[in-house]
């Protein structure tokens, strides 16, 4: 009986966990960037610039307004399904939904899997990870781009230095390690970047210009 019941209880958190998962990942691959240029009859951010529907190409073709905008919606989305996870009491490994918000992020399926390259939605689930960590990553970015007046770079040191800030500070270890599983991630979204940073050929920031790579 009490197998019986402990199988039921493991089996009903199994379903809450998987659920809450499925929910973040469907959440997640709304693109406030592409909504915005319908509701706004702005131009599609994926057929100008870089093709790429983030705040870095919002930045070159919209302006910095509506890219502020589209950043902060979507790092308080991540962090605002981060923290429902947490609110869950079933679901005690809340923060490998971390996963599933990135993957909605980078491979939208309203979007034919084809979206952002996941800073912003990093900075939100680092954010609810370790706030401190992330203002030590943000001092890192801030260091890197005003150098080399470059995104990329940039988004990789915030990520790394975050990660390893977390296990300096000694985050508990689930933290830690999904912190540290998401700078792979963005190494291969930013490959291209990383690319053309090796061969010199990474356009620096120029706010409003309707070209580049980032």
């Amino acid at each position: 009986m009490t197998h019986s019941i402990t199988d039921s209880l493991l089996s009903s958190n199994a379903l809450i966990i998987a659920g809450t998962m499925a929910a973040a990942y469907l959440l997640a691959s709304i693109n406030f960037a592409i909504l915005a240029c319908r509701l706004l009859h702005r131009v599609d951010p994926r057929t100008n610039g870089s093709g790429n529907p983030g705040a870095t190409n919002l930045l070159r073709t919209w302006g910095p307004g509506p890219a502020t905008i589209v950043l902060l919606l979507d790092v308080g989305r991540a962090f605002g399904l981060m923290f429902a996870a947490w609110t869950i009491p079933a679901c005690a490994l809340w923060p490998v939904v971390a996963l599933p918000i990135l993957t909605g992020n980078v491979f939208p399926v309203f979007h034919g899997f084809k979206g952002g390259k996941g800073v912003a939605t990093s900075c939100g689930i680092l954010l609810a990870l370790s706030p401190v960590s992330v203002g030590a990553g943000a001092i890192v970015f801030l260091l890197v781009f005003g150098i080399t007046r470059r995104v990329s770079p940039a988004s990789l040191a915030l990520a790394l230095t975050t990660a390893v800030t977390m296990y300096v500070v000694d985050a508990p270890l689930l933290y830690t390690l999904t912190a540290a599983s998401i700078f792979p991630i963005l190494l291969a979204t930013h490959r291209h970047n990383i690319a053309r940073l090796l061969r010199g050929e990474e356009p620096r920031i120029s706010i409003g210009a309707p070209t580049g790579k980032e």
